[in-house]
């Protein structure tokens, strides 16, 4: 893009482009999953790894607004305590999900949303018209989880395909 429209144009793109931003899920499950006992080391508590994942996403938008990004979607992690990989590693029935892991996805979001709002204020401040929205994937998918049947769907407890 720098060859074919040089520094400015590619600054110009940047500045009018929206940057959606999904990440954090697979972070939180790789936490979750059992550990084995020759290779393991000992986990972290929740609140280092919600503030571990948190300051790094942050790193990394701060950079993109260095580069030139000035609208953000940050999508909030969605309530992997419904999933079967999840359910099936702490041993949750059916129509149930494991509150512990969306205990840590409720605390990595609700740090993530402050962290945007920290970042709304000092980079607006700015520039004047940089802008992080957080999506509420949580509360969207837990809806669709426990309601299943009135949007359609037969189930909410088995994967799809796989194993």
């Amino acid at each position: 893009m720098l060859r074919m429209i040089g520094v400015n144009g590619t600054k110009e793109i940047l500045k009018k482009a929206m940057f959606s931003i999904t990440i954090g899920s697979n972070d939180i499950l790789n936490y979750i999953q059992p550990s084995i006992p020759f290779f393991s080391q000992e986990k972290l508590p929740t609140d280092v790894l919600q503030d571990s994942m948190v300051f790094h996403l942050t790193t990394h938008l701060k950079r993109l607004h260095e580069l030139g990004a000035r609208k953000f979607v940050v999508v909030g992690v969605g309530p992997l305590g419904c999933i079967p990989f999840a359910r099936a590693l702490n041993l949750i029935p059916a129509g149930k999900c494991s509150e512990q892991v969306n205990q840590i996805v409720r605390g990595y979001n609700m740090k993530l949303r402050h962290s945007l709002g920290t970042l709304n204020s000092e980079l607006r401040s700015e520039d004047g018209n940089t802008t992080f929205v957080y999506a509420n994937s949580y509360d969207l998918f837990l809806k669709l989880v426990l309601n299943y049947r009135q949007f359609g769907l037969e189930n909410a407890d088995k994967p799809c395909c796989g194993g």
